[in-house]
């Protein structure tokens, strides 16, 4: 597998590089699910931060933060601070969670505390004043909706959206989930066979009335 993604990178740089300007002429988009579970690919926090501008994108799936560091150790936060975008679906792993709440930062909220003493005289006050808080801390991320993600791309605030629902996608109809965009391997191979024995008789066929000149 490292071997593949090695390859892969190097033909698609040279093409870029040697015959297409610097980029391709078709953006390439590599999905990797499981990132963590597949073997280092080497150099791998250089490719990521070089690839991009030869139109060359990487989505990095993991279930964890620390697979991530378990796997490429020092090298993981180079590879994290050059994605654009984090998409954080929820979890509980205690890392990635505590590394989530620092990378969302604090906010600013307004604290009121209200005093009152009842002695030989009664007194009453209000305070007001401003104080910082984390915007998510670990406990509000280990509890957060399902249905909800958190986003954070390099230059926008962080925000709370919904995951998109994939069955109303209009081509979702086509994928194995819904029953259609299954490979059936056998009834494949059986369909080529037969329109290969009929391309191999087809020049042979013969009618009793036919005339052929033997050379």
């Amino acid at each position: 597998m490292t071997i593949l993604f090695t390859q892969i990178f190097n033909v698609l740089c040279y093409k870029a590089d040697k015959e297409m300007g610097g980029k391709l002429d078709t953006p390439v988009q590599f999905i990797i699910d499981e990132f963590a579970n597949i073997p280092q690919i080497p150099d791998f926090k250089i490719l990521i931060s070089t690839v991009r501008s030869r139109l060359i994108s990487i989505i990095m799936m993991l279930q964890t933060q620390s697979q991530l560091k378990d796997n490429y150790k020092e090298a993981a936060e180079t590879i994290s601070g050059n994605c654009d975008t984090t998409i954080f679906l929820g979890g509980q792993e205690k890392t990635t969670l505590k590394d989530m709440e620092e990378a969302l930062g604090d906010e600013t909220i307004d604290l009121w505390t209200e005093n009152s003493s009842y002695s030989q005289s009664e007194s009453h006050g209000i305070n007001f004043n401003k104080t910082g808080r984390k915007l998510k801390n670990v406990a509000e991320l280990n509890l957060m909706d399902r249905n909800k993600c958190i986003v954070r791309i390099t230059g926008l605030p962080p925000f709370l959206s919904d995951k998109y629902n994939t069955s109303e996608h209009p081509r979702f109809r086509y994928t194995s989930d819904a029953g259609g965009g299954t490979f059936d391997l056998g009834k494949y191979m059986s369909k080529k066979r037969r329109k290969e024995a009929e391309d191999r008789t087809s020049f042979i066929k013969m009618h009793p009335d036919d005339v052929y000149r033997i050379l």
